[in-house]
């Protein structure tokens, strides 16, 4: 009874939850988050009775301020002439189908003050919308738009972090076959996602659509890094076991942590070159994952090795299932045949990587740039059916903001300059323009002729320019309107020109017409239409400007672009830089950057050659490529080292290091394959694409540590040897001698 709830039928926590709910939604009806509403029921029209200009609502009011509805057929059709005695409403206020017939009335909400509400507005508009039975209420707009982003993403991490790490947790049972080769890797990969996410939380930073496949990534990354760690203790196990676990697994862990915090190094670089990215979204997902590799090289390097120290040294295996595997695994033999092809065929794995790369190079000159809003969504998405569907009834759900600047203080009062502006926007809507796909024009003259007509009592004859500027100067000085901003100018006309009336605005709708949605391309073809008709045509005094969301989007591409490419030199230069600094050989710089390279022009050829268009979220690819993929790259080329020091031949040290080097960074990569293959099931289509290349990557970045860097090395005979150089500048850059390990060749490889 406290609560204004009655006793009921319904438990107490059934009568709890609807007065919370009660509560929730009165709190919300006390904010004022609706500053305007145009409708045909609030809409107001132009009357030109009493030798004055004033605006008339279509819907009048009672004494008591409710609008009287029409309730007889002849209310209806009174109601329906004025609505369509005014051109400008159509396509506006409502919808006609081809026999012209009104199917659809639009009601636009303006929102003001909900910057932190929004969430919550938005959903409660769209379950005030869908709450109707008798008829059909479509909400559209940026809100609603937003309301499912967000749905989708949290769906989306709902779906990926259970399975991923699901799948991590079985490579890793099937690497290690034991519980502490699945429990203490998959330790390390949770805590690197709470302590990244939560640094966000603590930032303020939200998760954007890209950064959705952050979380999914850092434990597809991490594990990696785990798996090196766990494989090099199962390696050194009876090394351990002989000289004692302390002394042992310091050895062990100190060798295997060098190439663990390189490879994070590398990766780390590899994401920061991000944070050079114009767009927002991009650069934040560089620097919270490489933020996230940090965490995950320090986790991994401090967490598992202190607890093998703590735990008993045994191997803890699921026995029952071991039994029934072969010694030799299959990813031996795979290894196996990788030294194989690599030392008896490296002239052919060389001829065939390069027929791959001028074939992706080909690919590469068809590759465009997408930053269309819609391209996100898939095309039997919600967002996408409605948001073309408000395209055909009116004309365009987005536009093109077409600044005119005439040059002169009240320049909007001079008939030509209105007459100037008429005739673009016939021309925007020309039979002979249809690839423009302008479906509807507003601007200022619409009220100039609306006021024309009204003088006129209403005939249609007059719905047009006047001939003289006095008339357009009595219109505008006897119209009844109000300017509570007091800003100069009538608040019914604010969006339509300046203060100083000086600049008026076209605004053209861009429909979809027969497309699924207008790509960046178009958009650029549209502007360029637009730019050269303008710069043709204008007469001279006058200026222009194109302004709106398609410029932004053009805008946006450009910045992906150069984005791109400034993060491709930055992370090219840096790991070169690194390698040759911790190999003391700038030979080795270059080999290194031939499985990574060689992954990059792989992966937009065949987003060229596939029509996979570049956007924020593909646009990440090529530095993840180059940051993980290096990864293996030193991987191997620090084995490579280690045992060519021994005084193998090229053939035995590049056995000797696919045995060793191979396993790991096969599960490693399947491991990375595995994760990002599970961004196939998200809501949206750029992370879906991400998820397929940085799969399709990955395995080329294994192939190419695997097979072509070893089959390069066999071809030119490169030697990887320090330099004998002891210039001052190698006393200070070179960085490898603080990471040499030495250990006996021999050993590892009979362990």
């Amino acid at each position: 009874k406290k609560t204004g709830v009655s006793a009921g039928p319904y438990p107490v926590t059934k009568k709890n939850a609807i007065t919370k709910e009660i509560r929730r939604m009165m709190t919300l009806k006390k904010g004022q988050y609706i500053e305007r509403i145009i409708c045909p029921l609030t809409a107001k029209d132009i009357s030109g009775k009493d030798d004055s200009l004033r605006s008339v609502s279509l819907i009048e009011k009672d004494d008591d301020g409710r609008r009287i509805l029409p309730e007889t057929e002849n209310d209806m059709n009174t109601f329906r002439q004025k609505l369509t005695k005014n051109p400008a409403f159509h396509r506006a206020l409502y919808a006609r189908d081809n026999s012209g017939n009104i199917t659809d009335f639009c009601i636009l909400a303006n929102l003001a003050n909900v910057k932190e509400k929004e969430d919550v507005i938005s959903r409660e508009i769209w379950d005030i919308s869908t709450g109707f039975s008798s008829i059909s209420v479509t909400p559209h707009g940026y809100p609603i738009v937003n309301k499912f982003m967000n749905d989708y993403m949290h769906n989306d991490l709902k779906i990926f972090l259970p399975l991923v790490t699901l799948i991590v947790a079985f490579i890793f049972f099937l690497n290690f076959k034991s519980i502490r080769g699945v429990l203490l890797p998959f330790t390390s990969l949770v805590l690197t996602d709470i302590w990244t996410l939560g640094l966000m939380g603590h930032l303020g930073k939200k998760i954007s659509v890209v950064q959705v496949s952050l979380p999914t990534l850092l434990i597809a990354v991490g594990s990696s890094y785990s798996i090196h760690i766990i494989n090099q203790y199962y390696i050194d196990f009876d090394t351990i076991s002989k000289e004692g676990r302390l002394r042992g697994l310091a050895a062990s862990m100190s060798h295997i942590s060098v190439t663990v915090l390189l490879a994070g190094l590398t990766t780390f670089l590899g994401f920061l070159s991000l944070m050079t990215n114009q767009v927002t979204g991009i650069r934040e997902w560089g620097i919270f994952s490489a933020v996230g590799v940090f965490f995950a090289v320090l986790i991994t390097t401090s967490l598992i090795p202190a607890t093998l120290r703590l735990m008993p040294h045994r191997r803890v295996t699921f026995s029952g299932i071991i039994s029934r595997i072969q010694q030799e695994s299959l990813i031996d033999k795979i290894t196996g045949l990788f030294t194989t092809i690599a030392t008896n065929h490296s002239r052919s794995v060389i001829a065939v990587t390069g027929i791959i790369v001028i074939v992706s190079l080909l690919g590469i000159s068809k590759l465009r740039v997408e930053t269309a809003f819609m391209s996100f969504f898939k095309e039997d998405d919600y967002v996408r059916k409605i948001n073309t569907l408000i395209s055909q009834k009116y004309g365009g759900s987005t536009g093109i903001s077409i600044l005119i600047d005439s040059g002169e203080a009240e320049g909007i009062h001079d008939p030509d300059f209105l007459k100037t502006i008429d005739s673009i926007r016939e021309w925007l809507v020309a039979e002979n323009n249809k690839d423009l796909y302008i479906g509807r024009t507003d601007a200022f003259t619409d009220v100039i002729k609306s006021m024309h007509m009204a003088v006129h009592d209403d005939d249609p004859a007059y719905y047009r320019i006047p001939e003289k500027r006095i008339d357009i100067l009595d219109y505008m000085e006897i119209y009844g309107g109000y300017d509570d901003d007091f800003d100069g100018r009538y608040d019914d006309f604010e969006s339509y020109y300046d203060q100083n009336l000086q600049t008026a605005m076209i605004f053209a709708k861009i429909w979809d017409g027969d497309k699924k949605y207008h790509s960046t391309t178009y958009l650029e073809y549209i502007h360029q239409r637009i730019d050269r008709h303008l710069s043709q045509t204008l007469p001279e005094g006058y200026t222009y400007r194109l302004t709106g969301e398609p410029a932004i989007i053009i805008k946006l591409s450009d910045y992906v672009i150069s984005g791109q490419l400034m993060s491709l030199v930055f992370c090219f230069i840096a790991v070169i830089i690194m390698v040759i600094l911790l190999f003391k050989n700038w030979k080795a710089g270059l080999i290194a950057m031939i499985p990574m390279s060689v992954a990059v022009i792989i992966n937009f050829g065949i987003m060229g050659w596939f029509g996979i268009r570049l956007d924020s979220a593909t646009a990440i690819i090529a530095s993840l490529t180059i940051g993980i993929g290096v990864d293996d790259t030193i991987h191997f080329l620090n084995s490579f080292r280690h045992f060519r020091k021994n005084n193998y031949s090229v053939d035995q040290t590049i056995a000797g290091t696919l045995a060793i080097s191979g396993r790991a960074i096969t599960y490693t990569s399947l491991a990375l394959i595995s994760g990002f293959s599970i961004l196939v099931l998200s809501n949206f289509t750029p992370i879906i694409l991400f998820g397929i290349l940085s799969a399709v990557t990955m395995v080329a970045t294994t192939l190419g540590a695997l097979i072509i860097l070893p089959a390069v090395i066999k071809f030119t005979g490169v030697s990887l040897e320090e330099s004998v150089s002891h210039q001052w500048f190698w006393r200070y850059a070179y960085i490898g001698r603080f990471f040499i390990i030495e250990h006996d060749a021999d050993q590892d490889l009979k362990n």
